[in-house]
């Protein structure tokens, strides 16, 4: 090890400016361990975030997921078609004996089941009535309500009468209907941050606006409004903070209104 001494200087002096010295080093090295430290921090709080963020990916979507969909406040769960084709595969694959089958009074609907309807409340039946008019081509006309009827699975068929014609996704119904007259368009959208187990989830959802299920956020959809179906689902996903292509499929065809709960 070498050590440089001035000569014009004496010992205690050249003493004294290696002293500076080492101490100025110490604080250099304390800096130093300071920062390394808060990067191991940061680095540690970017991999919590990460796996947070892992967490709320669904790796599985549930079958029902592909149509509308909602569940009332008992549980039962209602799925809708969005297409003439898909209302096709509802009436081959998932109607089942005790739901109720719901349609709009105006051709062109979603074909609506509802999981064992004929056993639900009054205040139920409502929650799906209104879900069936606002994905019906009601919407897209821009009226504010409209009728809807409900029956059994034992009265639908896609059996022609002689010399009827039954176009895709169309059906005959026989026997009587219960009627929801005068039924507002009107849904919410919104999220739900965790499941009833608490789970993260942070997902999108569309409920009919009687529906009773708590959404942590919500805006108030209706037809008629200024809003395209592309512009809506920007507007609600920024407001929702989430990615439009989630609320696209979630919403109704035709122009809509956008409103904040009061």
């Amino acid at each position: 090890m070498r050590i440089k001494l001035r000569l014009d200087l004496n010992v205690p002096k050249n003493a004294g400016i290696y002293y500076s010295k080492s101490k100025e080093s110490e604080r250099k090295i304390e800096g130093a361990k300071k920062a390394i430290e808060e990067t191991k921090r940061k680095i540690a709080e970017h991999k919590k975030m990460k796996s947070k963020e892992k967490q709320k990916i669904r790796v599985e979507k549930k079958w029902y997921e592909k149509f509308h969909y909602f569940f009332t406040e008992s549980g039962k769960l209602v799925i809708g078609g969005k297409d003439a084709t898909q209302n096709d595969i509802i009436f081959k694959k998932y109607m089942r004996e005790g739901d109720l089958i719901y349609h709009s009074d105006i051709p062109g609907g979603a074909l609506v089941v509802f999981e064992k309807g004929i056993t639900a409340e009054l205040h139920e039946k409502l929650e799906v009535a209104q879900f069936a008019i606002s994905f019906s081509r009601a919407w897209r006309s821009g009226v504010s309500a409209a009728d809807v009827y409900c029956f059994k699975k034992e009265q639908i068929s896609k059996t022609p009468n002689s010399g009827e014609y039954i176009k895709k996704g169309s059906f005959i119904i026989n026997g009587e209907k219960e009627w929801f007259k005068n039924t507002e368009l009107k849904l919410k959208v919104g999220v739900i941050k965790k499941d009833v187990d608490g789970k993260e989830l942070d997902l999108s959802f569309v409920y009919p606006f009687k529906s009773k299920t708590k959404l942590d956020k919500y805006l108030i959809l209706k037809p008629n409004g200024h809003f395209k179906k592309g512009k809506a689902s920007k507007s609600i996903a920024k407001y929702l903070k989430l990615d439009p292509n989630d609320i696209m499929p979630l919403l109704p065809n035709g122009d809509i209104a956008i409103s904040k709960p009061k």
